[in-house]
């Protein structure tokens, strides 16, 4: 299957398809690929590993199916029958960019992780005040400010880090996240070559 390539994430749900309805209903000459029914091609299974992770990252749902499909035109009575499955579109215009795509995928949660560090870091900072507390019988003799404005303003659960909002945002940019339909792609000759 030639590139570039849209993967339709959508929920499983008791509908009775097949590989067949969905070439059938997407009106394409080239073939579809449908995770869990299609002949097993070894190298959309690998992009499929990598997009679950990013699809279950932004929407925290691990029960889908994935379509693929090499066209850039994504017809309107097929994005319809997906109105009501909470569908996803990612785009892969080459092998580098899942590549690419995991490895920010793998650095946000290296942010996340580092949050998590600092949060237990405090905590032990405050396990042990308490303890010179009670054995103390007494506060500290002056405040340590720093640890204060980590907990306070650098570590507020809510908020993104720079890097992480960044990371997330170029991560959506590399998968065209949720755009249904390319316009850079919808040239005759690219076309043609599809």
């Amino acid at each position: 299957m030639r590139y570039p390539r849209a993967y339709l994430v959508f929920d499983k749900t008791s509908d009775d398809f097949s590989e067949d309805f969905f070439q059938n209903i997407s009106g394409l000459k080239s073939k579809i690929y449908l995770s869990e029914y299609s002949k097993r091609i070894n190298s959309i299974e690998d992009e499929l590993l990598e997009i679950k992770l990013v699809d279950n990252f932004f929407n925290e749902s691990e029960n889908r199916y994935f379509l693929v499909m090499n066209n850039p035109k994504l017809f309107d009575f097929l994005l319809a029958y997906f109105s009501d499955k909470k569908l996803q579109i990612y785009w892969v215009d080459s092998a580098n960019s899942v590549q690419d795509a995991s490895k920010l995928l793998s650095a946000i949660k290296k942010v996340r992780d580092m949050k998590l560090i600092l949060h237990d870091a405090i905590s032990c900072y405050y396990e042990a005040l308490g303890v010179f507390k009670v054995v103390a019988e007494r506060n500290l003799s002056s405040k340590d400010e720093w640890v204060e404005q980590i907990l306070t303003k650098y570590l507020p659960w809510r908020h993104k880090t720079t890097l992480e909002a960044e990371l997330s945002v170029l991560l959506k940019s590399k998968l065209r996240f949720g755009i249904a339909n390319r316009i850079d792609l919808q040239s005759t000759t690219l076309s043609k070559s599809i």
